[in-house]
């Protein structure tokens, strides 16, 4: 499956909130994150995270929840502390009774030149999810090779100018090293390596 625009999400979950959209708009210096409620029930507030992993997460900041509404309500907290360096970001939705969801995680690249992978879980013993930035629409083709080099997976995507999410289904793989190339009408472009158990 592969899922675009990473960067604008349509929610449907059980957070305090019902969170609509949820994106970030790239400055110079820093970036702006925008998100948008259509209604919120016992919503204390919203805590910034950022990270420069997907894993290791720190707050960044916090906003003061409307707390109930059915009403659209829209946030934006600007994040200077940035440096060049490329970051994803998700929200920490606390109710007035400290109990929290997370929202999804977007991502912003501060340097494009260099493509920067999330792959997870690795090892993977079902589907094996890449999210990426890209700086241009193109069809790309992703291809799996074992150890030997021989072809096990090829899969057709279409890659967008913006974040992009891919998910691969390896349940059907023996266990074992794979690699992972992605190909344009050109060349390889990129590899990436996972285990499968």
């Amino acid at each position: 499956m592969l899922w675009s625009n990473l960067g604008t999400w349509n929610l449907n979950s059980v957070l305090p909130v019902e969170l609509t959209k949820f994106y970030i708009s790239k400055y110079e210096n820093y970036n702006d994150l925008h998100w948008t409620t259509l209604s919120e029930y016992n919503t204390k507030e919203f805590v910034i995270e950022k990270s420069k992993n997907a894993i290791d997460w720190l707050p960044t900041g916090n906003i003061n929840a409307v707390g109930f509404s059915n009403l659209l309500n829209n946030y934006t907290f600007s994040d200077y502390n940035v440096q060049n360096t490329s970051y994803y970001y998700r929200l920490k939705i606390i109710d007035f009774d400290n109990a929290f969801e997370y929202s999804t995680v977007i991502f912003q690249p501060r340097n494009t030149n260099n493509i920067e992978f999330n792959v997870y879980p690795n090892p993977t013993n079902g589907n094996l999810n890449i999210q990426f930035y890209a700086d241009q629409n193109k069809k790309s083709d992703l291809v799996v090779k074992n150890l030997l080099g021989q072809i096990v997976k090829t899969i057709h995507i279409n890659v967008v100018n913006q974040n992009n999410l891919i998910s691969i289904d390896c349940s059907d793989l023996s266990n074992g090293t794979y690699f992972i190339n992605f190909l344009d009408q050109k060349e390889i472009n990129h590899v990436i390596k996972f285990l499968k158990y």
